[in-house]
């Protein structure tokens, strides 16, 4: 997979866990599933955007470059 390709996946996942956060929302889910739904999300989108851009390396958690 190219970098347009990743990116592009990335970011289709982040929608599809957006869309499920709003979906256990609805539903009435527990907060901490809504919350991980969101995370989800939001680390897909970084991750894609870190690659779009090619300006800014992606750290995890532990502060190690992800590749």
């Amino acid at each position: 997979m190219d970098v347009i390709t990743d990116a592009a996946y990335l970011f289709r996942r982040s929608r599809d866990e957006t869309r499920k956060a709003d979906e256990a929302r609805e539903r009435g889910d527990a907060v901490c599933v809504i919350a991980a739904h969101n995370e989800l999300a939001l680390r897909y989108k970084v991750r894609a955007l870190s690659l779009s851009s090619g300006a800014v390396p992606c750290i995890d958690a532990t502060g190690r470059r992800s590749a």
